[in-house]
């Protein structure tokens, strides 16, 4: 230790380097260390955090109950407040859904109002308490009921037929015998002078006769005949009057909706007459825009449901979901050829119309809006061509003034099955009447509502409140058995028997899909 001591005396600056030395290595070494363990603990953190988030991304958390659709969950980070905002949305987005489905479903039920509030052509049944179950003391009197109804419908049309062309020998006849006698000529030839006046005055008074008829009437088209396999008319007549053999519920029920769609068609079209062009009032065919009604056919069968029907799938499904049935249809049938691409499902069932008729050119898209206002119809133009109204003349047809075309087109039809069907459940029929009890406004519900609100709000069991609701409340539609069948929905008949089947009661349940 003295040698140590003795060399440091003598060695002082290399003493001194050595403690720069040891000085640098110990400066270096105290923050490295330290540098250290603030990298681990700021690693430590990120690794939270990236637990944390990971955690959120697989996390799932109920959504609001959207409309329609019914309620949903999301996967992923969502904070409380956008919850919140979404209910919100949702909810607005479910008071407009109830109000426009609310509104829909009037039209389609009660058609067009006028002003007054008024049904113009209310969708009534034929006999009153006639659906769902025919009774057989009513199946004559439903026949009936849809010829005078269809013989009413057409007087409503102010419609005519042009006169014959006996009509018009004869009145030809008169004319010359008041000429004879004017001139004392009853026998015998005329001279050419006489010839001459002769034929101004037939051909003025074939015009006149032409012309006249014309102002007595707002549009062309012959009326119906019945109980025939050739049935002649401007309508399309079923099968409800067209055999003498007691009606079938398919038969009654298809009656039903042919004179439905043609009291919306002739609904449009009466409207689309009533109007007035530059100040000039449509008082007859001169004028109106729709100038003839050739032909009306209602097609048969629904599109988007086989000819053999969807009985064999039948479930219990959600009559206000927009899915479609689940059942393929057959070619043919597929969906609509009106170019919508719709197809009958467990919200609507749709149905299709052809229409010739001769119209005014400038005029179509007025037709097409009566169409769409009086029921929601969707119009398809198949073909349209231009008339000769000098050929139409010659056959005792006269239009006006005005350019005329022969249009054919499709219609389709909507038909909520919310009144049609009814509610599929009484459960359905609750759940609906929440609904309209949350968003009603109590200072306009009629004492009958009110009494059923009353009633219902002093249950607490929800068995009683939905015992009142299916006494009160609950809507079983229209539908006979056989229909319902036919579109896969349950029959409203537990013991009912399907055609076909061994227990089937025969022609009052079956249903021609030909």
């Amino acid at each position: 230790m003295s040698n140590f001591l003795q060399w440091a005396k003598s060695n002082p600056v290399t003493i001194g380097c050595l403690l720069l030395v040891l000085l640098a290595l110990g400066s270096f070494v105290w923050p490295t260390g330290g540098l250290k363990k603030g990298v681990l603990d700021e690693a430590a953190t990120i690794a939270r955090m990236k637990r944390t988030i990971e955690n959120k991304m697989r996390s799932t958390h109920p959504l609001p109950i959207k409309p329609v659709t019914g309620p949903g969950t999301f996967t992923g980070p969502i904070r409380e407040t956008d919850l919140a905002e979404l209910e919100r949305i949702f909810e607005k987005m479910g008071t407009g859904y109830r109000q426009l489905f609310s509104n829909v479903l009037s039209i389609n039920r009660y058609g067009l109002r006028n002003e007054q509030g008024q049904p113009i052509s209310p969708h009534r049944p034929l006999v009153d308490r006639l659906f769902p179950q025919i009774p057989d003391a009513k199946r004559f009197n439903a026949r009936q009921k849809y010829v005078d109804n269809l013989q009413q419908l057409y007087t409503s049309l102010q419609a005519g037929t042009p006169p014959t062309k006996a009509q018009i020998e004869s009145e030809l006849k008169r004319v010359e015998e008041d000429f004879r006698a004017s001139i004392l000529v009853l026998e015998g030839e005329l001279t050419t002078d006489q010839k001459r006046e002769l034929a101004e005055r037939t051909v003025k008074a074939r015009r006149e006769m032409i012309l006249s008829k014309a102002r007595s009437i707002k549009l062309y088209g012959a009326p119906p005949t019945f109980f025939t396999t050739q049935p002649t008319g401007i309508f399309s007549i079923s099968n409800l009057a067209l055999s003498t053999a007691q009606p079938t519920d398919w038969d009654i029920w298809e009656g039903q909706m042919n004179l439905w769609i043609q009291q919306d068609i002739c609904t449009a079209i009466r409207l689309a007459n009533s109007g007035s062009r530059d100040g000039r009032t449509y008082n007859s065919v001169i004028d109106a825009p729709v100038k003839q009604i050739t032909q009306i056919e209602v097609l048969p069968m629904y599109v988007g449901v086989p000819r053999t029907g969807l009985g064999a799938a039948a479930t219990e499904t959600d009559n206000t979901s927009t899915s479609p049935s689940a059942a393929p249809p057959e070619a043919g049938f597929t969906v609509s050829p009106v170019g919508t691409g719709r197809q009958s499902n467990p919200l609507y069932d749709v149905r299709l119309a052809t229409v010739t008729l001769v119209i005014d050119p400038a005029r179509i898209n007025d037709l097409f809006d009566w169409l769409a206002q009086v029921n929601f119809i969707t119009p398809t133009v198949n073909s349209i061509a231009r008339i000769d109204k000098r050929v139409a003349f010659e056959n005792s047809y006269y239009y006006g003034a005005d350019e005329v075309v022969m249009l054919n087109m499709t219609l389709e039809f909507c038909w909520l099955r919310r009144w049609t069907a009814g509610h599929l459940t009484p459960d359905k029929a609750q759940e609906e009447f929440q609904n309209w009890l949350f968003n009603a406004d109590p200072t306009q519900l009629t004492e009958q509502q009110q009494a059923l609100v009353d009633a219902y709000k002093a249950l607490s069991d929800p068995a009683q409140q939905l015992e009142l609701i299916k006494k009160e409340y609950f809507d079983q539609g229209l539908m006979p058995d056989v229909v319902r069948y036919y579109l896969g929905l349950p029959p409203l008949d537990p013991n009912y028997a399907p055609p076909g089947s061994p227990s089937s009661p025969g022609t009052t349940n079956s249903f021609d899909a030909t």
